[in-house]
């Protein structure tokens, strides 16, 4: 049986609660050589680029839709640094729903794997995306937010 390939999307999904709310585990990235910045820690914008993917993968199958575009991604602080061989864990959730808007919060946390891996935060941000019609113009999604 041939290894995972951890360098493309793994969708686990899993749920789990992380502070009392409840997010869904949606992708693990190994960090490799090439993501690496000149100080040798993981290139920022390579971890950005990872989170609009996966929080766009996860509002898309929450609304049902592929026509979906990014309209705005919060203030992002990096907490701790993520290194060569660390193994990041995607998890998301749905903060607020709008007429034709969704916001996704996404977490970052590397994943513990040996006994000496210790649990970091390495980003925490929200992601607003925007339903689109065939002609690029915001479109209503027709999906409501159940309650807790």
């Amino acid at each position: 049986m041939k290894p995972p390939d951890f360098q493309k999307n793994m969708i686990t999904t899993h749920n789990a609660e992380i502070g009392g709310e409840k997010y869904m585990s949606m992708s693990l990235r190994l960090i490799m050589p090439g993501d690496l910045n000149a100080a040798g820690r993981l290139f920022g914008g390579r971890l950005m680029e990872w989170v609009d993917e996966i929080a766009a993968l996860y509002c898309m199958t929450q609304l049902t839709r592929k026509q979906i575009v990014t309209k705005k991604i919060s203030e992002v602080i990096f907490n701790e640094p993520a290194d060569l061989r660390d193994v990041l864990e995607f998890f998301c959730r749905i903060k607020t729903v709008g007429r034709t808007s969704i916001t996704i919060e996404c977490l970052v946390m590397t994943k513990i794997l040996a006994p000496t891996d210790r649990v970091k935060l390495i980003v925490a941000c929200d992601l607003v995306f925007v339903s689109i019609d065939e002609h690029g113009h915001p479109e209503p999604h027709g999906f409501v937010l159940e309650a807790p």
